[in-house]
């Protein structure tokens, strides 16, 4: 079987024009920066999102659009170390070379330039510690309830939940309907989540398998989650 990777490590920050997908919840959650990795075999796609949250310790749902013949069954977790695994061997390459000038003569006969000095990394959060979710389904993850279908039951089964979809949202879940596109929303335990401070948190990656080729992403679906 040979699998071609065509995207990995694209990231979407907090100050981005969109986000590939929508927090629903108090409406002060925020998407914080977002890694997508899309793997094809063939005609088959397999799309992956590694969210990041800001936002209160509060039940929230991460919507998301879908080509239509995703089911249930075809949704799956990942853990994150391989997400960022791609994210590091795809991430672009820095390399800087110094070279005496041949016809310098200020240079003593002999002597060798002095290296150049590295500059200092900045300090980042300490890695999270890793997600029990395994490659397939969504068990073992935060995710607890799924919803997989069309606009109308997206918004039902919120309001079953006693969340609303944001109005800057919905034109653009409308437009990817117009496009055949369904929907998942998926309630996700917070207890689960993985904390770096008292807002900030990690998601387990999440995703779907489709047979389908997609080449192109709704990413403006989380306007007003970011």
């Amino acid at each position: 079987m040979r699998v071609r990777l065509v995207a990995a490590g694209l990231a979407w920050a907090a100050a981005a024009t969109a986000a590939p997908l929508l927090y629903v919840g108090t409406g002060r959650e925020s998407v914080a920066a977002t890694h997508v990795v899309v793997m094809k075999n063939g005609t088959g796609t397999s799309v992956t999102y590694m969210p990041d949250h800001v936002g209160p310790r509060k039940p929230f749902v991460v919507v998301f659009a879908v080509p239509a013949d995703v089911e249930r069954e075809d949704l799956h977790t990942m853990p994150r170390e391989l997400v960022e695994r791609v994210a590091h061997v795809s991430a672009p390459r820095f390399a800087e070379f110094w070279e005496q000038p041949p016809c310098d003569d200020s240079a003593p006969h002999g002597s060798k330039p002095a290296a150049p000095k590295r500059q200092k990394t900045p300090q980042t959060a300490a890695r999270p510690v890793p997600h029990e979710g395994k490659t397939g389904g969504l068990a073992g993850s935060e995710y607890e309830v799924a919803y997989i279908g069309e606009l109308s039951g997206l918004v039902a089964w919120l309001g079953q939940r006693s969340f609303s979809l944001p109005d800057r949202a919905r034109p653009m879940l409308s437009r990817s309907a117009e496009q055949g596109q369904k929907f998942v929303a998926l309630a996700v335990n917070v207890d689960k989540m993985f904390f770096y401070d008292a807002t900030w948190a990690s998601l387990t990656p999440v995703g779907f398998s489709t047979e389908r080729d997609v080449d192109q992403l709704p990413m403006r679906i989380g306007l007003s989650s970011i």
